[in-house]
């Protein structure tokens, strides 16, 4: 039997005796109270009631907050047994080391941990603590803004900054440094997002300098999931000439890298966006030499929408001749066919016509692509009727056009004609229709037709 001031675990262990058992945690007591020296926290008042009180107090030297408990060990290796523990019928089962300081809720249901600026825990969050002042936080900047905790009230404290020397602050230890890493970490981003926000047009002017002296590191930066978010807001908060040119003379050349990534291409959205016709026209040439590229990738056919509604008028005609030319393969792309479509949903007669041009003789073969009949559908929808007529006669004219019935893409192409067709136009659909009716019933897509199409059938 061994004796221990926990008057409660004393209690529970004798109600083990007479009955020939042997508790199964006495091992684990005898373990963890050798290492434990608990005494009053006031060793001059032998009157101490042992009443939960937690000290509060503030230790100059390591500038920060720290919670002491009444029961502690002199000894910086033992163990604390927690205020919430120290009169319950219930042993603990993890006794918690001293260098963890916890602050225990008053329902004693939840603990909040949480750490200080020189990695310690403390029990307060950084946001309520008024060591978060900018004369704190100096010479700690960078790397705090690389933690998940401190790059929040890094911007909390932004938020509150009123003079140009508290906003210099922030800047010089940020901005200085390698600004690149700094726009491209998963933590620091955020920070440097606030910190564009409350800079001067001069401090832009450093930041773009800095940030576009290497041009294949700005690159990458625009390519990485991070790094596109910090430029993107660098490019919002962008004011003058010379930044513009800065910023353009390191992506111009390099936009169909940018088109065709799923980060990069909402930097060059942006550009698009934020910029004069004038500053992105030389990337528009670009993007029009290589519009086939950009056009039949995932991302770049997005872009180059973009591109067609935001281009001036010289950079757009150039841009939309390099579509039509390459409409024909655009087309029966799983992308490509947007942009064709984009094309024509803009309603532009002499573009509408070219295209038509372009794509005659090829009808009958995009409407049993998968991609291609939802372009020939389109131009039933927006070219008009003049140019719905001709490619509904193209496909009539075809020698085997009942094939076209049955197919699985075809058949909605001959659905969508009979809706937008008139007149002779529709009447010789349906004659056509209705004489291969018996093999249409034989065939699932043919059926599905004949069902569509029920209400006009009728008539005939």
């Amino acid at each position: 039997m061994f004796n221990h001031p926990c008057s409660s675990c004393y209690h529970r262990y004798h109600a083990f005796e007479g009955q020939n058992q042997i508790p199964f945690y006495e091992n684990q007591l005898q373990e963890a109270f050798s290492r434990v020296s608990l005494t009053p926290h006031n060793n001059n008042n032998p009157d101490f009631s042992g009443q939960r009180s937690t000290i509060f107090s503030f230790d100059e030297e390591e500038q920060g907050y720290e919670y002491k408990y009444p029961f502690v060990s002199p000894n910086p290796s033992s163990y604390l047994v927690p205020p919430s523990m120290q009169h319950s019928n219930t042993v603990p089962t993890r006794l918690i080391p001293m260098n963890e300081s916890l602050m225990i809720n008053g329902n004693n249901s939840r603990r909040n941990v949480h750490r200080n600026f020189n990695g310690t825990r403390s029990p307060q969050s950084w946001s309520q603590r008024p060591c978060s002042s900018v004369n704190y936080l100096r010479g700690k900047i960078l790397d705090l803004a690389k933690t998940q905790c401190g790059c929040r009230v890094l911007q909390d404290t932004m938020k509150g900054l009123t003079s140009k020397e508290e906003v210099s602050v922030f800047f010089q230890e940020l901005v200085d440094h390698n600004v690149i890493e700094l726009m491209g970490h998963s933590f620091g981003n955020y920070v440097f997002q606030k910190l564009v926000e409350i800079c001067s047009e001069e401090q832009i002017t450093t930041i773009v300098f800095n940030a576009t002296k290497n041009v294949l590191k700005f690159v990458n930066l625009c390519l990485d999931i991070h790094g596109t978010r910090s430029v993107q807001k660098l490019l919002e908060h962008v004011t003058n000439q010379e930044q513009r040119l800065c910023i353009m003379s390191a992506l111009t050349p390099r936009v169909v890298a940018l088109s065709t990534n799923t980060n990069g291409l909402h930097v060059v959205d942006h550009c698009v966006k934020h910029f004069s016709s004038e500053d992105t026209k030389y990337m528009m040439n670009i993007v029009a030499t290589n519009c086939f590229k950009i056009a039949t990738d995932k991302s770049g056919c997005c872009v180059i929408q973009q591109f067609v509604d935001h281009a001036p008028g010289e950079s757009k005609d150039l841009l939309m001749a390099g579509i039509i030319l390459n409409a024909p393969l655009l087309a029966e792309n799983c992308y490509g066919n947007y942009v064709v479509q984009h094309l024509v949903s803009l309603k532009i007669a002499r573009v509408t016509k070219s295209l038509m041009k372009q794509l005659e003789g090829k009808f009958v073969s995009m409407s049993c692509n998968k991609y291609g009949s939802n372009v020939v559908e389109k131009f039933f929808q927006d070219s008009g009727e003049s140019h719905s007529r001709s490619i509904i006669l193209e496909l009539l004219h075809y020698p085997n056009v009942s094939m076209l019935l049955v197919d699985p893409y075809a058949n909605f192409v001959i659905s969508s004609a009979i809706i937008v067709s008139k007149g002779g136009t529709r009447e010789e659909l349906l004659k056509v229709i209705k004489q291969h009716s018996p093999m249409m019933r034989s065939n699932h897509y043919g059926k599905k037709l004949l069902g569509r199409l029920r209400k006009f059938l009728c008539h005939v």
